[in-house]
């Protein structure tokens, strides 16, 4: 048991995983993917004022890990990476099929929760997988371990096998939230709707309501400029 296991309870606590993962993935780098930790002080928490004007959430002092890939950033373990991904960490169930391993914040908390069977994980980029997964099986326990699968595969290229369902399916790969991704995520949804389980399974992207809300404000943008252009 890890050190922060004897204070943590991600099953009754599952916000305590904001900033937990400096502690179990270290600094490293394995071909295009890289792992580094930075801290967060009061100073640099003015930045909170930006992040709350654009509707996200602050980010409280502290130290946190980022994964870079191909030198783009794909994700924190701040507290906006958790309130954006609620949905998967408070209403999955069953057997759950993810896109986007990511620094596998998420997928901590799935490992505590008793609603799930199992974890079924696909991840574009091998060198991720690499650098992240040992880390995360080292902190599960053995009954954790094994409801937990982690594949390399293009998630718009690759398929389940014909027989699997799924209780939920929820799909993350995109590094910002923006209306730009809703015909990717519609596509999405389109193309792995056959292997929920039932019509009462759930099947969801990062934030999906959200760039919806997105694209509806830049559709009355548009609608209005075309509006008054001749004006």
């Amino acid at each position: 048991m890890p050190n922060w296991g004897r204070r943590i309870d991600l099953a009754k606590n599952p916000r305590d995983v904001v900033g937990l993962m400096h502690c179990i993935i270290p600094e490293g780098e394995k071909g295009s993917a890289k792992v580094t930790h930075f801290r967060v002080t009061r100073e640099v928490n003015l930045e909170n004022l930006r992040l709350i004007r654009d509707g996200q959430c602050g980010v409280k002092s502290g130290t946190y890990a980022r994964l870079v890939v191909d030198g783009e950033l794909m994700m924190t373990d701040t507290t906006n990476e958790f309130v954006t991904n609620r949905s998967i960490i408070f209403g999955s169930e069953g057997d759950v099929l993810i896109a986007g391993l990511g620094l596998g914040m998420v997928l901590m908390v799935l490992a505590k929760r008793k609603e799930v069977t199992s974890v079924t994980v696909v991840e574009k980029h091998q060198d991720v997988i690499d650098l992240i997964e040992p880390h995360l099986r080292a902190e599960m326990t053995t009954k954790e371990s094994k409801r937990l699968t982690i594949l390399q595969g293009d998630i718009f290229e690759w398929r389940p096998p014909k027989e699997a369902r799924y209780d939920f399916i929820y799909f993350d790969i995109w590094p910002d939230i923006g209306p730009e991704n809703l015909p990717a995520m519609t596509k999405l949804h389109r193309s792995f709707w056959r292997w929920k389980r039932s019509r009462h399974s759930t099947m969801t992207s990062w934030e999906h309501q959200r760039t919806i809300a997105m694209r509806q404000e830049e559709r009355v943008e548009e609608e209005l400029y075309a509006r008054f252009r001749g004006y």
